[in-house]
């Protein structure tokens, strides 16, 4: 069945500490000469999502700075200390009433780009899945959409777990789509991944 000209609403989840960053902001990092965060943002922007909802720590003005001058909603999360559930539902909470779903972003994943993006909309226009996640060597990893058939569900999370507990009852109905390479596995959260990182990047394929 097709589900075409869908509303898909993206919701970049920007409002983690970096706690393992030691005092740095990861999401302000620069990958070729452009903050982390707003690479992402751009992105997003780029695909064919109707909406971008970026949620960010309560008053974190630095990242909100790098994403002034893009068409996105910024919604502020007190509670993001206890976790990436409440950034979840923050961001769901914004979204437009007509959304068919939501894609659920992280962005520390440096590799997610608007072709990605649009393959995961694409594929779930033509499924029937109630999940769509991205894959790297058969790993289920990010980005995920969410029909919105499962929001209630999602509305109900709590705490560091973010939607496992849904994805996990909703195993079935979950389509992997392999976006290649490691970038649905690939996230930046320690010096060292940075390091690697960018030490990959600068070599030659």
């Amino acid at each position: 069945t097709m589900r075409p000209s869908l509303r898909v609403s993206i919701v970049l989840l920007a409002a983690g500490a970096s706690t393992r960053m030691r005092g740095k902001d990861k999401l302000m990092r620069k990958i070729d000469g452009t903050p982390l965060i707003r690479r992402i943002a751009r992105e997003c922007c780029e695909s064919t999502a109707a909406e971008v909802i970026v949620v960010l720590r309560d008053a974190d003005r630095q990242r909100a700075k790098e994403l002034a001058d893009f068409s996105v909603t910024i919604v502020n999360n007190p509670d993001w200390a206890t976790g990436m559930a409440s950034s979840l539902v923050a961001g769901l909470s914004n979204v437009a009433n007509e959304t068919d779903a939501i894609m659920v972003l992280l962005a520390d994943m440096p590799d997610i780009r608007q072709r990605e993006i649009d393959l995961l909309i694409q594929t779930y226009e033509v499924s029937s899945a109630e999940i769509v996640r991205a894959s790297s060597g058969g790993i289920g990893g990010h980005p995920i959409l969410f029909s919105n058939t499962l929001f209630d569900e999602i509305r109900d999370l709590s705490g560091p777990n973010g939607a496992r507990d849904v994805i996990k009852k909703h195993a079935k109905a979950i389509q992997l789509v392999d976006i290649g390479d490691m970038s649905a596995t690939t996230d930046l959260d320690t010096p060292e991944d940075w390091a690697e990182y960018l030490s990959k990047k600068a070599r030659p394929e």
